[in-house]
Formats: C-alpha cells, structure tokens, sequence
C-alpha cells in the first residue's frame, strides 16, 4: 500500500514536472512570437544623412543617422543594417569592409564582414552591438566608392520620388529619409549648346540646341509637366558678351524638356558688338540652375573678284561674305561704282559687272564694298593683264607658215602685224574678239636669218616675241608671202637695173581722193617723193614695165616679162 503510494506520488510529481516544462517552453515560444510581430511592425526614425561632395557623379562620403525602435536592439557581428540608396547611385564593385563603419553607444568600429551589395541596397554587418532607441550612425568612406546620381535633384524626402531607405535586422520596416539632401551639377560638366551656324553676321538667325541642362525631374521646374525653362527674367536668360539677349532676338520662355534638351532660334542683335569681327561668348542658365556657354565668331568681311585676271570689257562676278544683314553694300572698281548689293540670310553678297573699255593695259584695280553707313569695308583687286603674242613655233627658214595668236589686246581690227619691221598682216586684217584674242598666220618672208622681233598691236596697244629665221635650204624656192617689203620684193628686177616703173591699182580706194585707187614706185631717185607704193601684197594687181625682157622669180612664182609694160597678178 505504502509502495502504491509512493509510485502514486511519483507519477503526479512526474506529471508536475512535465507540465512545467510544457509550460515553461510555451512561455518561451509565446514570447518569441509577440517579439517578432512587434519588430516586424517596427522602423528606425530620425534617418539623415550628409554628403562630402553633392556634385553630380562624384564620388562622396556618405554619412547617414539613425535611431532604433524601442525593441531594435540588434547583436555585434550578427545584426544587419540594410540601406537602399536612390536610384542613379552607383557603387564600387569592391567596397572594402574597412572603408565603412558604425557607431553605436560611443562606441566606433568598422566592418569586420564584406558588405553586401544587390541593386541599390548594400547589406552591413554591425561589428558593435546596438541597443533599443539607440543612435547610429554609419559612414561610407570616400575609399567604399560610393558615386551621387547624375540627375540633379532633391534625394531622400517623402515629398520626392527618390527616397533612402534604412531596415535593421530587428526593425523591418523601411525608413524613408527624413530630410533631403540635392544634387547639384558638376561645374566640369556644364549645358552644352550646338549652334547651326558658329560664325554669324550682325542680322542673321541660327538655331541653338541645348542640351545637359536641367531634367523636369530636378525640383519640378516651372514650365508644363514639370519642365524647367529659361524664363528670360532674373538669372535664368541667355546673354551675349554678358548683356542680356531681349525677346525682340529669342523668344522666352523656352521650355526644356524632361531630359534638359532645348531648341531656339537667335537673331544677332545689330550693334557696335556684333559689327566688329572678333569672338562674343554666348551663354544660357535655366531655373534648376544649369548653365551653357558656347563661343561664336562675327568673321571679318572680304570680297573676291572672279576671275581675278581679265581683259577690258570681259565679264566678271565679285562675290564677298561678312556683311550684316539690312545694311546696302555699295561695290566700286577703280573707286567708280559699279552696283549697290544687300547681303542675304547669311551676309554674303554677289554681283557682276564689265571691266571698263578703258581700263589701263596692264592694271591692277582696286575692287572694294563698302557698308552703307559704317566704317566697314572689305577690298580685293583684279588685274587687267598686259597683252602678249604667242608664235606656234620658234624658229624656221623663210617662207615657213606660223600661226601668230595674240592675247589681252582691246577688242578691235589688227593695226599692225610684223616681222623685223616688214609687214606680214594678212588681207582682211584679223579682229580680236570680246576676249582680245585673235589668230592670224603668217608665212616668214625672204629675210636674212636670226632673231627678229614679231610685233602686233590693236587700238595703240602694242606686244612683241622672237622669232629666229633659220638658213633656208639651197635651191629651195621661196614660197609666195602676203605682203612683201618692196625692196625685197623687186629686188630681182632692180638688181639688173630692169625696172622703169610700176603701178599699182587697188579697187578697194579707187573712190578716195587725189588717187582714187592709183599708187606709183619709179625707182629712179627723182620720183622718190612722188613714190606710194611702199610694200607688195598677194594677189593684187600690178603694172610693170621693164626694158629689157626677162625670166624673173617674184614672190616664189617665176614670171617672163617682156619689154614694155606687164600685167601681174603678184
């Protein structure tokens, strides 16, 4: 009875014992289970955080602030800090655990565990043990790499769409940055403005195209949609050499769009400024801000004469660049006017005229435009060439065919055409034309071999080359020339002391007083000053009278004269 008992009692204090036991750990995971709810409702508070450097890009320390919940406490090398980062920050693929650490109840140690990057949230490892409604504070050092956003905006605040966010291993809940922090642009890295054209005249419209200024997600400008804009009041205008550009030259606003690009059209202004060739600087600030300088040429004005060299009465076009835009150009040649020209969208110009009937062969003239009530002018010149004869071939024996092309002369009929004094123009005489060019050929007459000068000339204006005669090959006759100098011509006949007179007949002047036609050579030197014939030409007529009969070459053809008088084609 007395062993029953004790069993008894046994059991029951077994039974006690178990249930405890049973109670002691339902306690225990009670607790757990209130623990957890509690912290996974929970979130750290009073999150800021202060950057070394808020230029966009740059690589910044990045010091953030927070207190725990009242149940945050989290163990040293056990409890996790998560923070995410806003979107554009960047990190360096190997953030050290060093360059990092954590500062809890004074207490300052920096990471022992490799932190963990995903996306935009790096995960730490507390090395210090941190407690309910402690303070923390976390520092990524410059050596972690971590690198701003390159929108320029406000980052962190509720009132944003680019928050921070701080969790715990004991405070789930994701805490918004209480305060805000902005990223401005990097003066290194400024708007950038593209020009249609980067050399402009006074007057003249391009078109300027903006772009890295501020994005419509930077603050919220004040254009549509959030856009920020130059607005064309304050600081946020474009100017030229710093003088504020007026909405009679750009149209303000001008509304950027959400990425900061924009495009305008600028009429240069018309001032001493934009008159005088030399660089201005233009520039353009937006309301977030940003600013874009950009350099533009006024070019200097010049004039051109095409071609540069011609004869008098040809054609030519003068072209010139640089002239502002409304103001007439008055172009002169040789100091006389010649036209009045305004320049085009782009301030070129562009006329034509004829080179004087009168212009000085050679001459160099001055060719000049000027603008119209101002000082500026541009000159260039354009040179009338002196004239010059060209022979086809140097040099040849008496009786050679050569072609005498003749350049720069004015235009007009061939007054003289010469070989070593002796006139070789053909019949009719040639004509330079609009050009002063003409071409006449000449057979080389009997002469004497060496160098003779070749000479032509129209209207007194005169030009000479050489041609060397050459030994003609004996027994060679002379071919017939167009014009043969007397003496040379007859000189078979009044070698021998043949010739008693001659007449020459021309139909062409028979009309024309005292001679009406009739030209006379007697060689005797009595009826020298009544002589007028003075030089034989192919195919006119001829009366010869001889004394004495006698087989004669003249001018390469032989010919039987008999005594008396002789009729001669020569």
């Amino acid at each position: 009875m007395i062993l029953r008992r004790k069993n008894a009692v046994l059991v029951i204090a077994g039974i006690i014992l178990l249930a405890t036991a049973f109670a002691l750990a339902f306690n225990h995971i009670s607790t757990s289970l209130s623990s957890d709810r509690v912290n996974a409702a929970s979130a750290v508070s009073q999150v800021t955080v202060t950057l070394s450097n808020l230029k966009a890009k740059a690589n910044s320390q990045y010091t953030i602030q927070f207190v725990t919940s009242p149940t945050g406490a989290i163990p040293a090398d056990g409890g996790q800090i998560h923070i995410q980062f806003p979107e554009g920050t960047s990190f360096s693929l190997g953030m050290a655990a060093t360059s990092i650490s954590v500062t809890a109840n004074a207490n300052t140690k920096v990471l022992t565990v490799q932190p963990v990057i995903s996306t935009r949230t790096v995960s730490l490892t507390t090395p210090v043990a941190i407690g309910n409604n402690d303070s923390v504070k976390v520092i990524f050092g410059l050596a972690a790499g971590v690198k701003n956003p390159a929108v320029w905006q406000s980052y962190g605040s509720a009132a944003t769409n680019w928050p921070l966010f701080v969790t715990t291993s004991a405070d789930l809940v994701a805490a918004r940055l209480s305060t805000s922090y902005k990223i401005i642009p990097d003066p290194a890295d400024p708007g950038v403005l593209t020009l249609s054209s980067t050399t402009i005249v006074a007057g003249q419209t391009i078109v300027i195209q903006g772009s890295n200024f501020t994005p419509a997600a930077a603050d919220y400008g004040l254009g549509p949609e959030g856009v920020h804009q130059i607005t064309g009041t304050g600081t946020t205008i474009a100017t030229l050499n710093g003088k504020k550009l007026e909405s009679t030259h750009i149209a303000y606003p001008i509304n950027l769009d959400s990425t900061g690009w924009f495009s305008a059209a600028l009429r240069l202004p018309d001032e001493s400024t934009t008159l005088t060739p030399g660089t201005l600087k233009l520039e353009f600030t937006d309301t977030g801000g940003q600013t874009g300088k950009v350099n533009l040429t006024i070019p200097e004005r010049s004039v051109s004469v095409s071609p540069a060299s011609s004869t008098r009465g040809s054609i030519v076009t003068v072209t010139g660049s640089g002239f502002p835009i409304g103001h007439l150009v008055r172009f002169t040649y040789g100091g006389t006017q010649f036209a009045n020209v305004s320049p085009d969208t782009i301030g070129k110009i562009s006329a034509t005229m004829r080179v004087p009937a009168d212009a000085i062969i050679p001459s160099t003239n001055n060719v000049q435009a000027t603008v119209q009530g101002l000082d500026g002018f541009a000159t260039t010149s354009h040179v009338v060439p002196d004239a010059s004869i060209n022979i086809s071939m140097p040099s040849g024996p008496p009786g050679s065919l050569v072609t005498v092309t003749g350049k720069n002369f004015p235009r007009g009929s061939v007054q003289t055409l010469s070989i070593g004094g002796l006139s070789v123009i053909p019949y009719p005489a040639p004509r330079s034309d609009v050009n002063g060019s003409f071409v006449a050929e000449i057979l080389i007459p009997g002469v004497n071999e060496g160098e003779l000068n070749v000479a032509a000339s129209v209207n007194n204006i005169s030009a000479g080359a050489i041609f060397t005669v050459t030994v003609r090959v004996p027994g060679t006759p002379l071919p017939p020339n167009p014009i043969t100098e007397l003496s040379v011509g007859l000189e078979p006949l009044t070698s021998r002391e043949n010739l008693v007179r001659m007449w020459h007949f021309d139909p062409a002047t028979q009309g024309v007083e005292p001679n009406f036609g009739w030209s006379l050579f007697d060689p005797r030197p009595i009826f020298a000053p009544a002589n007028t014939v003075v030089q034989l030409v192919s195919d006119q007529f001829y009366w010869i009278s001889v004394q004495l009969n006698q087989t004669v070459t003249l001018n390469g053809r032989e010919r039987v004269l008999f005594a008396g008088w002789n009729p001669i084609t020569w």
